[in-house]
């Protein structure tokens, strides 16, 4: 059953990936080493506590180009 799964999934990756030429729009999350997914920067609140709080990071903060929301 897996094997039929993995079939079909790479047959979809494939099958859109050639129907949009100019770019890609399908990914393997775990197997691609890009994905558009990843954060790659980070914008500092101007805390460090909170900078690792939020991204549970060092030197983390909020992901640049994610839409975040802040309350309190």
């Amino acid at each position: 059953m897996a094997t039929d799964r993995d079939a079909l999934a790479n047959a979809l990756h494939d099958t859109l990936n050639k129907k949009y030429k100019t770019q890609r729009v399908a990914y393997f999350l775990n197997e691609d080493i890009y994905t558009p997914t990843d954060v790659r920067d980070w914008l500092s609140t101007g805390s460090s506590v909170l900078d690792l709080a939020i991204a549970n990071l060092p030197n983390g903060g909020i992901p640049y180009g994610r839409i975040t929301e802040l309350q309190g």
